[in-house]
């Protein structure tokens, strides 16, 4: 078995969500939250769910989610996207689409206004959407809220 060097120090790359070339470093502390984006402040887990996004939305050929989104827009496509989620680094980005949805599950069950945007409610083991109506759907840290995750899970709108 061959063993790959381990990167010390910052190290010059891309952001796979805003497209921001940088230095992320080693992360402080837990790795998932470390190496903050500078530019749009993702962290390592939201640029490895961008790179799923890319390859969902544009077959792979862009490098991060913004120019997957300006590609869309100059071809004036229909692209549909759920995420479930009230904050997130892709908000700035995916609601340019049309087809952009944001939404969470409220207490009290109606639409609520975050940041300027209304972010709608939305049960995912009761989703209103028609089949294969979505391109994609983006959760993070959801599922433990899911009451009902194998129902959640087999919903035919996911």
């Amino acid at each position: 078995m061959k063993h790959l060097p381990t990167v010390q120090g910052a190290h010059p790359r891309r952001c796979t969500v805003c497209g921001e070339m940088q230095s992320f470093g080693q992360p402080e502390g837990p790795p998932r939250e470390g190496s903050i984006c500078r530019a749009c402040g993702s962290r390592q887990r939201d640029r490895d769910q961008a790179l799923a996004l890319i390859a969902i939305l544009s077959a792979g050929t862009e490098l991060h989610l913004s120019s997957v989104v300006n590609g869309v827009l100059a071809r004036g496509q229909d692209l549909c996207v759920l995420e479930v989620a009230f904050r997130s680094p892709f908000v700035p980005i995916l609601s340019r689409l049309p087809g952009y949805v944001q939404a969470y599950r409220w207490p009290e069950g109606t639409a609520r206004t975050v940041g300027g945007r209304e972010v709608v409610h939305a049960d995912l083991e009761q989703l209103d959407f028609p089949d294969d109506s979505l391109h994609a759907v983006i959760t993070s840290e959801v599922m433990q809220f899911v009451r009902d995750e194998p129902r959640a899970r087999g919903n035919p709108s996911l």
